[in-house]
């Protein structure tokens, strides 16, 4: 008759070396221990009209000390480190060092703080709170195919509302896009960029990414003529007249913008009194025109100044 003592054995040793591994783990877990965490560090300010100038550090660095049953569930609980400020002048330099009473420890576990780590102390500086809205400008480099050019960069929204530290947005003129590299491009096309945030001041605005479209047209040239040439800031006592006082005006852009362009969207002026002095045979003007177009040029590009003296009587 055959027997199984063989399987019977094995079976009590795995049973013993499971036993044994287990009361080993209780015993380790049962002594104390000391484990660093980064625990996020929480500044809550009571006078809502005030707010952090600057960004605190998210994270701070401690060293705990506890058993390590308590160790092993530690990152099921919230564990942070809390600073109140209740006035402005609360903005000074604290040393979290000294302020191991400032975690929050998770009270069903025993556990303690054995020292902060890192950083060992923070400046809080209190700002006006104000909120605005700030044109976005976006950052990009849209390098075309053969024959066509961008002719616009368009967020949409094109202002987003920012709040944050007077400091910062009473000059605060605008706010930026990541940048963003685009190959080749031979039709408009849509995008979202992230929105930027400042390093050095402390800044909240939604929604954190954009829309943008990026106006791509075929490159076309357009000639208008008989465009009046203006002078301009001639003292009282000159009379001037610009040869030729009509010119053609070249332009070169996207077709879109050119097929609707007119006489009236383009000034070609002459500022007398930057550009003139006695003797000066001829002078440039100036193209003005809100048109978003990659050239344009007067034909000719340098004027001929007739300067008389007004007439007694005619001033």
């Amino acid at each position: 008759m055959k027997t199984n003592a063989p399987d019977n054995n094995y079976k009590i040793y795995a049973t013993v070396l499971l036993c044994a591994t287990i009361f080993w783990f209780m015993a380790k877990l049962s002594k104390k221990y000391d484990h660093m965490v980064d625990i996020p560090l929480n500044v809550s300010i009571e006078n809502e009209a005030y707010i952090l100038k600057y960004p605190a550090p998210e994270l701070v660095r401690v060293n705990l000390t506890g058993r390590g049953f308590d160790m092993l569930q530690l990152p099921f609980y919230q564990v942070s480190f809390d600073i109140h400020l209740t006035r402005p002048e609360d903005g000074r330099t604290i040393n979290l060092a000294n302020r191991r009473e400032l975690v929050t420890l998770p009270e069903d576990l025993t556990l303690g703080v054995k020292s902060i780590v890192t950083p060992h102390q923070v400046t809080f500086e209190l700002d006006e709170r104000v909120s605005r809205k700030i044109p976005v400008a976006v950052r990009s480099n849209v390098r075309t195919a053969a024959g066509y050019t961008l002719v616009a960069s368009v967020a949409e929204p094109e202002s987003l509302e920012v709040m944050g530290p007077a400091t910062l947005l009473d000059t605060l003129q605008y706010i930026r896009t990541l940048p963003k590299d685009y190959e080749e491009v031979n039709l408009a096309f849509r995008d979202r960029l992230e929105i930027e945030g400042n390093n050095k001041y402390f800044m909240a605005f939604a929604p954190k990414e954009v829309d943008i479209f990026f106006d791509v047209q075929r490159l076309a040239e357009k000639e208008l003529a008989n465009i009046p040439v203006e002078v301009i800031n001639v003292p009282a006592q000159f009379e001037v007249v610009p040869l030729p006082s009509f010119v053609r005006v070249y332009t070169k852009g996207g077709e879109k913008i050119l097929a609707n362009s007119q006489d009236k969207d383009f000034r070609v002026v002459i500022d007398f009194a930057r550009h003139w002095q006695p003797g000066l045979k001829r002078v440039k003007a100036n193209i003005e025109t809100d048109l978003n177009i990659r050239h344009v040029e007067s034909i000719p590009p340098n004027f001929e100044l007739i300067v008389q003296k007004k007439r007694k009587g005619t001033e």
